[in-house]
């Protein structure tokens, strides 16, 4: 509800700057054509939920911004045809439309990265964790989460069946032996479960993720693949055997030119905006 409410106001707020901007670069129209159009930022929401940013629990930045960056982009070009079919072109003005659309990308980048440096540490912030494994992998996992609060996922417990592991780790509790696992889900409604078990042998780590995936809506698997980036690591289905693919994206042709012309194309914009105050920096 919190993520919702700041997109819906970062996405008006751009609507009503970019109107603004194009009225004092002299623009022939009248605003009241567009405050029609507010409606149109719970269809922007609809298309954030369908892209799974709600609640926006266990997304790192990168795979954020790229859902928001993709869906914003999508929702003004279908826009834009839209209104073309309706007989309206002719009222709006498109460089409106352009500066909306850097602005609804900007705004809402920066809302949401601004309400978790404000909300993640907040107890009713994101998801409860348990973590099963209280090994040197299972330590390493609390400790992630407990440094990235804003992904959302908070460590509550850990369960592991070795009695010499029972305690506590960075503050976490081990609570006990893995066969708790079903009363944590059942009655203590803990929707999120981490598997840190890289070490135990498949055969029987295999019946354990069969057992409690059925238990958790989300159950997650930390692999045995200590030192490897995670960045543009995509799991693949290879004929019903799991993969992970590492793509580097500088190496394909279409994703280094979008990168230039990313890059050309903020360096124009950006600089265009700061020119006044560099002029006005060299002349003091």
């Amino acid at each position: 509800a919190v993520l919702i409410s700041i997109d819906t106001l970062c996405l008006s707020m751009a609507g009503f700057a970019s109107v603004w901007l194009r009225l004092m670069l002299n623009g022939q129209f009248h605003p009241s054509f567009y405050w029609r159009l507010w409606p149109l930022t719970g269809v922007f929401v609809l298309t954030y939920a369908m892209a799974g940013l709600y609640p926006g629990v266990g997304i790192s930045p990168v795979e954020e911004l790229r859902r928001l960056t993709l869906t914003t982009t999508l929702m003004y070009l279908l826009l834009g045809p839209s209104i073309f079919l309706f007989r309206e072109v002719e009222l709006y003005s498109r460089g409106a439309f352009l500066i909306a659309w850097l602005l609804s990308l900007l705004l809402v980048i920066v809302g949401r990265y601004g309400l978790r440096a404000l909300c993640a540490r907040q107890p009713w912030w994101g998801y409860p964790v348990v973590v099963m494994g209280a090994g040197k992998t299972g330590e390493m996992v609390v400790r992630t989460l407990q440094r990235h609060p804003s992904l959302g996922l908070k460590p509550v417990a850990l369960l592991d069946d070795d009695v010499k592991k029972q305690g506590e780790i960075s503050g976490v509790p081990v609570v006990g032996r893995l066969s708790m696992a079903p009363m944590m889900a059942k009655d203590l409604k803990i929707p999120y479960a981490i598997v840190a078990m890289p070490g135990v042998a498949y055969p029987r780590l295999l019946p354990l993720i069969e057992r409690y995936g059925r238990l958790f809506p989300h159950l997650m698997i930390i692999p045995d693949l200590f030192g490897m980036a995670s960045l543009w690591v995509a799991a693949k289905d290879l004929g019903g055997v799991l993969g992970l693919e590492m793509r580097q994206q500088l190496f394909l042709p279409w994703p280094k030119l979008l990168k230039s012309l990313v890059d050309k194309a903020l360096v124009l914009l950006v600089g265009l905006v700061f020119l006044p105050l560099i002029v006005l920096i060299s002349l003091l």
